[in-house]
């Protein structure tokens, strides 16, 4: 729970209470850690995992939808674009 609080940015005490809800929500499912018994396992839960790729491929078929028509040396102008302003950005 540490490593978890740590990244992001939070108290233990309150990673662990965010951690209880989304069990109880079944979003992510707790198991102990067969090396170290103090350590705990949080993953996905299955249903969760079912929904995230349903979320992806509606996502991708948006994003395919989104590039269809343009072309490759119009990708290419627009990708150079945002290379221009990210590193003006990163400039700052």
């Amino acid at each position: 729970m540490k490593k978890l609080a740590a990244t992001m940015g939070i108290t233990s005490s309150a990673a662990t209470q965010q951690v209880n809800i989304l069990v109880k929500r079944g979003c992510l499912v707790r198991g102990e850690s067969n090396i170290d018994r103090r350590l705990v396992n949080i993953r996905l839960s299955v249903e969760m995992e079912k929904q995230i790729e349903v979320i992806k491929a509606r996502f991708l078929e948006q994003l395919y939808a989104f590039f269809t028509g343009i072309t490759d040396e119009e990708l290419a102008l627009c990708s150079k674009f945002h290379s221009k302003i990210a590193n003006k950005i990163l400039q700052r």
